[in-house]
Formats: structure tokens, sequence, C-alpha cells
């Protein structure tokens, strides 16, 4: 199985001095290693439909209403999950300060029956010293192995963008801007 994570938002809690209301992580989890290589190739394929170069990286929150919609129905046959975990931080349930290894832990041990056995890949272009530390606290309290996990940019992994596209879709949606997500089957939690 293959896990994609990315987020949505961002994990700072001060909303009137910029921090979005909304913090999203999403996964995209394969259970058939033919349909990730398949919806990868549909994201290339757009692209170039688009005019995008291959290097470019598509992020959700770049496309227009259009765009957003075209690219989200691209994948309705696709078979994949999702799973989505998110804090309103508009509502003073905060969950304390935590940084982004928190929120991905507790990610991960939410959903960990799941993402068992599974190779996870979360976007990330950091740089060393993070990626030291990230790898060090990763994974705190549950049984996902860190060995399973790496931290890649989602510039060169189509599927990290697919990730980043339904990260940017829940978000949306929890805005109540538009159900981006009506047609997939979505796991949404709370992050409490």
């Amino acid at each position: 199985m293959l896990v994609f994570i990315d987020d949505s938002g961002d994990p700072g809690v001060k909303i009137n001095e910029g921090s979005s209301r909304f913090f999203v992580l999403t996964a995209i989890k394969f259970l058939d290693n033919l349909e990730a290589e398949e919806a990868s190739l549909i994201l290339k394929r757009y692209k170039r439909a688009i005019k995008m170069n291959d290097e470019e990286e598509v992020k959700f929150n770049k496309l227009s209403l259009k765009r957003r919609i075209e690219v989200l129905k691209l994948f309705k046959d696709v078979e994949f999950d999702i799973c989505t975990m998110y804090q309103d931080k508009s509502e003073g349930e905060s969950i304390g300060k935590i940084d982004y290894v928190d929120y991905i832990n507790l990610f991960l041990k939410t959903f960990e029956q799941h993402f068992s056995d599974s190779k996870i890949i979360i976007d990330g272009g950091h740089d060393r010293v993070y990626l030291k530390d990230f790898y060090t606290n990763i994974t705190t309290g549950s049984n996902i192995s860190s060995r399973n996990i790496r931290v890649k940019d989602s510039k060169n992994n189509s599927l990290l963008q697919l990730a980043d596209i339904f990260a940017g879709a829940s978000h949306l949606s929890l805005k109540n801007d538009f159900d981006y997500l009506k047609k997939y089957k979505v796991q949404i939690k709370r992050f409490k």
C-alpha cells in the first residue's frame, strides 16, 4: 500500500495575525500500485493538456474554480481512499501549540489501522536539520515504523501533488466555499 500525505493551511494558532482558520492534513491511500501509477499518469496528462511543464507543480489553491472542478473529476474512476483530519482554530478548541511533526504523529496515530504496513510519503522539501529532527520524532505513540516513512518534495512527485489537491479541496469544503468532495468517500476527523 502507498500513502501520500500533504497539508493545507498552517498549524499556527494566531488567526488574527494571519494564520488560517483551518489546518488540514490529508492522506491519499492506494491499495494497488497500478492505481497509483494510473493516478500519476492522469495528473501528468492533465498538466500537459493545460500547457503546464512537466516540472511545474499543481497546487490546488492556485487553480481557478474551473480548473479545480476539472482536476477533481479526473480521478473519479481511480481507486483510492482519502483520510482527512482538521483543526478549526476559530472555535477556541485549541489543542495547544504543537508543531508540524506533532500533527503528523497525531494524524498517523488516528488513522493507524489504515496506514499499517504502508509505504508513507509526506510532502516536505525541508533542510537537513529539520529532516533529522523530523525522523527522530516521527511516529511517537503509533505502531507505524519510521522506516516506512519518507519525506519528499512534491515538486518531483505527482502523487504528493494529488494529496495537495485533496487537502486543498478538504480545506475549502470545510470553509463551505464549495463541496469539492461530494463524489469521493472521505473519512474526516477533528484534531482533539
